[in-house]
């Protein structure tokens, strides 16, 4: 328990707990949507969009917001709880598998196309303009979405400590979680390099020998098959 007239919130309370819950479901979700966004969302017009944008403007600011948060919840140091608001900001950044980490898996790129977006509303991008060339500049930051995916392995070891996760049962947990993200992260890397290798005659012909005609879902379940199978 924490010191009476504490003003920081206990990890064990439900609102820490919910925190955490939602972090989890968010990094799953981050775990779907990153490899797509490198692959079958990665247009080649700056000004076409993802999908999903304006939830991935919500879940860049949650995980900001957790950020700050996290400042305010108390800790365990050298054995001992703390909730002194101090304490817990000294432990928090002076480690960089926690703070710096969290900071580094927290930049708002989603905002970025959200500018973009704006930009191509209000006319400000053209072929010939300097804000395409920052636009196609910027682009490739999205790789740094996949580095959240170290964060969803943390948030699995910090899952099975608190809630004393067999080591058995963890292993199996890690395993499959592992093999379902490399399946899907290779199907997208496998129509990424289609499109970087081939031209977009030769991507069209490779579909339709392959009877795809209905769009991406079925392109993502030609490549998860590909993936699978080979």
């Amino acid at each position: 328990a924490g010191e009476p007239g504490s003003r920081v919130i206990h990890p064990a309370s439900p609102f820490a707990t919910g925190l955490q819950a939602v972090s989890g479901v968010l990094l799953l979700y981050t775990l779907v949507t990153a490899p797509l966004l490198l692959s079958f969302w990665n247009y080649p017009d700056p000004c076409e969009t993802a999908p999903t944008l304006y939830f991935d403007i919500i879940v860049d600011s949650f995980f900001i917001i957790e950020i700050v948060l996290n400042f305010f919840i108390g800790a365990e140091v050298n054995g001992v709880y703390v909730d002194s608001v101090p304490a817990i900001a000294l432990k928090y950044v002076g480690s960089p598998s926690l703070f710096w980490f969290d900071v580094f898996t927290s930049i708002p790129l989603s905002w970025i196309d959200w500018g973009v977006a704006q930009s191509c509303l209000d006319g400000s991008v053209s072929p010939v303009s300097s804000n395409l060339t920052f636009i196609r500049a910027v682009k490739p930051l999205r790789f740094l979405k996949m580095s959240r995916l170290l964060k969803l392995i943390r948030f699995v070891r910090d899952i099975s400590e608190r809630y004393r996760v067999r080591p058995g049962q963890r292993k199996i947990m890690v395993l499959l979680l592992t093999l379902a993200a490399a399946m899907h992260i290779f199907a997208c890397a496998f129509w990424r390099v289609k499109h970087e290798s081939m031209s977009e005659e030769q991507v069209q012909e490779f579909l339709n020998s392959k009877a795809v005609t209905e769009g991406l879902i079925d392109a993502y379940v030609t490549c998860l098959y590909f993936i699978c199978t080979i």
